[in-house]
Parts: C-alpha cells; structure tokens; sequence
C-alpha cells in the first residue's frame, strides 16, 4: 500500500506541473494609448542686401552712371509678401540724394518690376521706395532665396563738388 501512495504522489505532482504550464501559455492582453504630435509654422522672412557703388562720377560726362546690386528675400511657403520699402535720404522733389558734408549728389533706385530676377533695363524700370513705391513680390510660392535687382542711376552733368558722397538705405520687408 504504501507503493501505491507514493505513485499517487508522484502522479499528482506531475498533473499539478502540467496544469500549471498549460495556464503560463495564457496569450497576453494589450491596451493602446494615442500620442498627439504638433508644431507651429510661423510666417517668417529674411531679407539681406549687397552694396551698390557707383564707382566713379564725372560731372563732365554727358552720360548717367548707373550700377545694380540685389536685396534677397527668403520667405516661409505661402507666406503674403506685403512689400519691401526702401527708405534713405529723398529730397523733396523725391530724388533720393547721397551726402558729402553739406553737399548731395541727387541719384535714383530703381526696381525692374515686382519679378525675382528681372534685369535693370531701362524702360521696365519703376522707382523703388516706400508705400505705393515699395517692392511687391506676393506669396511665396516656396522657402528658397529670391534675389530682386535694385537698379541705380545719378544723372549726368550735376554740378557738384570732388569728394566721396554716401546716404544709407534701408531695406525692410513686410509679411
């Protein structure tokens, strides 16, 4: 009797320990959970300038000086370019006007339409300043640099003295 309650034991235990891997086997359960992601794209733009000298003028010369640079805009896709005014000294006859002392030599800038790219060609040059004057590029149509030519002009036969005769101008972007 007492071989038969030790195969009962034995029997019992590997039941138990095949019970329990069979319950370990379970599949497991899952739950999910959702992650939001954000970001906000401002309307921006970076404007920069080259230099425009005109080198040497000769009030003798029967011919206008001219001389071109451009001023670049980098703009955030579809952002409304509202305008780029062009503010420095302008007399009140409206000709903008470098100093030298108390002395000026009169000149002019000019914008070959509201096209990235359009030559300084003299017929499709309109001034460039400020309100009505301003550049008017419109919408971004994507975020690569856009290089406007900023035309100028000081007429021939100015009676002005020697010397070297600056004004600073001011380039500024509305968005």
């Amino acid at each position: 009797m007492v071989k038969k309650i030790v195969i009962k034991l034995g029997f019992s235990i590997c039941a138990a320990t095949l019970s329990f891997g069979a319950h370990a086997q379970v599949a497991p359960k899952f739950k999910t959970a959702t992650v939001e992601v954000s970001a906000t794209v401002e309307s921006n733009c970076e404007i920069s300038a080259n230099s425009l000298a005109f080198g040497k003028y000769d009030p003798l010369n029967n011919n206008d000086t001219t001389a071109s640079t451009s001023i670049t805009l980098t703009c955030v896709k579809n952002t409304p370019v509202i305008g780029v005014e062009l503010s420095g000294l302008v007399a009140a006859s409206g000709i903008r006007q470098m100093t030298n002392g108390s002395g000026t030599l009169d000149y002019q800038i000019y914008k070959a339409g509201d096209t990235a790219g359009a030559p300084c060609t003299a017929g499709s040059l309109t001034v460039w300043g400020t309100g009505s004057d301003a550049l008017k590029p419109g919408i971004a149509n994507d975020a690569s640099a856009k290089s406007y030519n900023l035309c100028g002009i000081i007429a021939a036969k100015q009676n002005v003295s020697a010397g070297d005769y600056k004004d600073t101008l001011t380039a500024t972007v509305s968005y």
